[in-house]
């Protein structure tokens, strides 16, 4: 304190001063130095800080208490200039201690006058600020690190845009000149920033309330934007909220890549389910539109597949029940020509009991042959006619037997391609892959059913051959009987002979007329209702 002494002296005025003197001392760190920096005397209170003695320290330049980059510095030339010509330097300063020990004081460098008006000395008061400057360090790391992680943004009470940093800006894609002194609304919905839960939101934040969860928010241009935030109320010492600083990070690709998830998940689940309608929504965005789109296109192309192969069915359908009218009409067809056969053989018996006994029964006995002859060529015309008939109806129904198995290829190519499409799909595929499987046994099945049409049709043919032989035959032996009632009406001399061949004739006719009958009732066992029932039940089925 001889300094102080020296500077105040004796006069009663300086007392005051000198109470002044002593409590600063008694609380900060002082030293004094000359104009060039020369360390001159320092209160105890400064030794203990730097941790020197004043021995240590006196006569020696300010420099001692500097890293040598710094010493060497021009800045630390000119604050000594500057403290020359008067100026005072007051902030926080980095000095070394003893032991190259680094030191943080809250300083004040203020020059002082002699009796001259000259500075003669340049007085230091300090506080030793290590360890509050430690923590703010260690604070502005903190919140350096959470600014280079995190999106931040500051606002008033009222929820006023107040600052905000980069990560934040860039973010919601605003620069800060666009933001600053705008409410927070401009990032909201506006039907959202309408709501009344909004109103409440910033109503808490202004009673201090802390509010966290996942937020939808609005960047420029309306681009969607997903956050996972925290809205923290900072108070002043009164517990009033200052402002409210909120700290997000942006995860808008995680949200809409869940999004998109559950919209696949949808979808995939209602392929699995049956429905018809297959789509994945718009939600779906982002890196998954392209699946999207492709799942669409999928589902697209799967459904013209099974349309096409409920078009060909219906029509194979319309095949098969226009086979069982014709395998119907066919049957019918072979009752008519049974019925004719049987009428064939009665006429065959009046021909043979036409035969005259004696000469003068002649003309009642030609009488009834020309009835017989007159019957026996109608039924053979009706015979002749009812096989054309069978044998068109056969060859209708080889034309629908070679339509269906046409249609059947389709329908198994048709199968074929939705099972590739459906592998394709992978997991998406499955439930259709289970449609082109039954599709293909279907169209199996019917294969088979127009393989046993075609050998019944085959069949047909082969007994409509056999029957139209046995036609022949019975043309052949009808015209030996016309040949015979000639004679027997221009030979009544020879009525006996005549007659007897006339029944040897008849008789042989009869067989033949019977085995036509016989024909006629094996195909229509062959074509009647069971084979027709049995189409229909395939077409049903199909």
């Amino acid at each position: 304190m001889r300094l102080w002494r020296k500077a105040f002296g004796q006069d009663p005025h300086a007392f005051r001063h000198r109470a002044l003197a002593d409590a600063a001392d008694r609380i900060q760190a002082i030293i004094w130095f000359d104009p060039s920096g020369k360390i001159l005397d320092a209160n105890a209170n400064f030794l203990k800080t730097v941790g020197y003695e004043l021995t240590e320290i006196q006569g020696k330049h300010h420099s001692l208490f500097m890293d040598r980059d710094e010493a060497e510095s021009p800045d630390y030339a000119t604050f000594w200039k500057e403290l020359g010509r008067g100026t005072t330097q007051a902030k926080r300063f980095k000095r070394v201690g003893k032991h190259g020990r680094h030191i943080w004081l809250q300083a004040t460098y203020t020059p002082t006058y002699g009796d001259d008006g000259k500075i003669d000395k340049i007085v230091k008061f300090a506080t030793d600020i290590t360890r509050e400057h430690a923590v703010d360090v260690e604070t502005r790391a903190m919140l350096d690190a959470v600014s280079r992680s995190q999106a931040v943004i500051e606002f008033d009470s009222s929820g006023t845009i107040l600052e905000a940093n980069e990560n934040f800006l860039n973010t919601m894609g605003y620069a800060l000149n666009e933001i600053v002194a705008e409410h927070h609304s401009i990032f909201v919905d506006p039907e959202d920033a309408a709501s009344p839960d909004y109103t409440a939101f910033w109503q808490r934040l202004g009673r201090g309330e802390f509010q966290a969860a996942q937020y939808k928010r609005l960047g420029k241009n309306g681009r969607e934007v997903w956050i996972q935030a925290t809205y923290n109320p900072v108070l002043d010492d009164d517990g009033k909220v200052m402002k409210i600083v909120k700290f997000a990070t942006d995860i808008t690709e995680e949200t809409l890549r869940n999004i998109a998830t559950e919209g696949l998940a949808r979808g995939l689940q209602d392929l699995a389910d049956g429905k018809k309608h297959v789509r994945m929504g718009a939600e779906v965005a982002g890196e998954f539109t392209g699946l999207r789109e492709n799942f669409n296109r999928a589902m697209e192309r799967h459904e013209r597949l099974v349309e096409a192969i409920m078009h060909d069915s219906d029509r194979m359908l319309h095949e098969i029940e226009d086979l069982a009218q014709i395998a119907g009409d066919l049957s019918g067809r072979a009752d008519v020509q049974a019925s004719t056969l049987k009428e064939t053989a009665v006429a065959m018996g009046i021909v043979s009991d036409a035969r005259p006994a004696p000469s003068s029964k002649g003309p009642d006995g030609q009488a009834r042959a020309g009835e017989g002859k007159s019957k026996v060529q109608q039924t053979v015309e009706e015979t002749v006619e009812a096989m054309r008939l069978i044998e068109q109806g056969s060859g209708q129904i080889s034309q629908i037997v070679e339509t269906i198995n046409e249609i059947s290829l389709q329908t198994n190519l048709l199968a074929l391609n939705a099972s590739v499409e459906a592998a394709r799909a992978g997991e998406a595929g499955k439930g259709f892959a289970v449609v082109a499987s039954e599709v293909r046994a279907l169209a199996q099945k019917t294969a088979d059913a127009t393989n046993q049409i075609e050998d019944l049709v085959k069949k047909n043919s082969r007994q409509v051959n056999e029957g139209a032989e046995y036609v022949s035959a019975t043309g052949n032996v009808l015209t030996r009987i016309v040949e015979a009632l000639t004679k027997l009406n221009s030979l009544t001399d020879q009525t006996a002979s005549l007659a007897e061949r006339s029944a040897s004739g008849a008789s042989d006719l009869t067989g033949r007329a019977r085995g036509l009958r016989d024909l006629a009732q094996s195909m229509d066992s062959t074509t009647g209702e069971d084979s027709i029932d049995t189409y229909h039940q395939q077409a049903a089925n199909f």
